[in-house]
């Protein structure tokens, strides 16, 4: 290029200008190539770029397309184990239900029989010192029986003095059969009226009067009865101690027993349809038996 210009200062001006026309030309040319060049390449550059963002684009849709379909069957999924669990959840929850039911019944059951139990110790314990004290009364009368059939002075009484002695007897009996009956009578009117008082204050004190009598048990067990009913147990309780302590052979001792069970266990009060039932100790009972058998009999030896 030196050269060029040199050259161009020598020559003429005509001369000059087709040689300068030319080298610029020629100049002209490579950098119209170098442009060309650098545009191809640029542009090849870019759609290499945009192929890779494409490239991508594509790869992160395909990406969140896979992503949801993987989230769509995973909730699914997910939901069918939850089922699971929540059938499982309930049926051990019926299971422990039941089994809970089933501890509760035998709790109940454990407790009622044991309130039995104890009702039946402290029975058992009551009636010792009465059947002790039957067992003594038994021998002693089994001793006096003994001595009169060893006496020697009846054996010398005739029948007819025998007769006459029983005839007296009889109508003493049947003196005293009218008596009672009065008495019977009138005593039955107080302890009805007794009776048909709400307060069991009336026929507790009507039964603490009139232990000796015929209406006595009874008495004691419309006590206890009242008592229980107004919720009183513990002097419903005591009540129904004393008539099976007082009278073992009454016709109220089951009665009496079961209540006792029932307070034991504490379970409210419910009526009973019970009678009245007069009181006639089986001792006298079997004595009024055998003696009239018995007399006849001693003066045909």
């Amino acid at each position: 290029m030196v050269k060029l210009k040199t050259s161009g200062r020598s020559g003429g001006g005509g001369q000059q200008r087709p040689g300068r026309g030319r080298t610029a030309r020629s100049a002209v040319a490579p950098r119209t190539q170098t442009s060309v060049a650098g545009l191809v390449i640029a542009v090849f550059g870019w759609l290499v770029v945009l192929g890779v963002l494409a490239a991508l684009l594509l790869g992160v849709k395909t990406d969140k397309e896979n992503m949801a379909k993987v989230g769509k069957r995973k909730p699914a999924g997910l939901v069918k184990i939850q089922e699971d669990v929540d059938l499982r959840r309930e049926e051990i929850s019926n299971e422990q239900k039941l089994r809970t039911k089933a501890i509760n019944v035998l709790v109940k059951e454990r407790e009622t029989l044991t309130a039995k139990l104890r009702g039946v110790d402290l029975t058992v314990k009551d009636l010792d010192p009465e059947a002790t004290a039957l067992s003594r009364t038994h021998k002693k009368l089994v001793h006096r029986v003994t001595a009169l059939r060893d006496d020697t002075t009846l054996t010398g009484e005739g029948a007819a003095e025998l007769k006459a002695k029983l005839d007296e007897l009889l109508k003493q009996r049947d003196k005293l059969k009218a008596r009672f009956e009065h008495r019977k009578t009138r005593m039955q009117a107080g302890f009805e009226k007794a009776k048909e008082r709400s307060e069991p204050g009336i026929i507790r004190q009507w039964y603490g009067t009139h232990h000796h009598t015929v209406f006595a048990p009874a008495a004691g067990f419309f006590a206890a009865e009242k008592a229980y009913a107004k919720r009183q147990s513990k002097d419903a309780l005591r009540i129904y101690k004393d008539v099976l302590r007082r009278y073992p052979d009454s016709s109220y001792t089951d009665a009496c027993r079961n209540r006792m069970n029932q307070i034991a266990a504490r379970i409210p009060y419910q009526k009973e349809t019970i009678g009245l039932e007069l009181y006639v100790p089986k001792l006298a009972q079997q004595s009024d038996i055998q003696a009239p058998a018995k007399a006849p009999a001693e003066p045909a030896e």
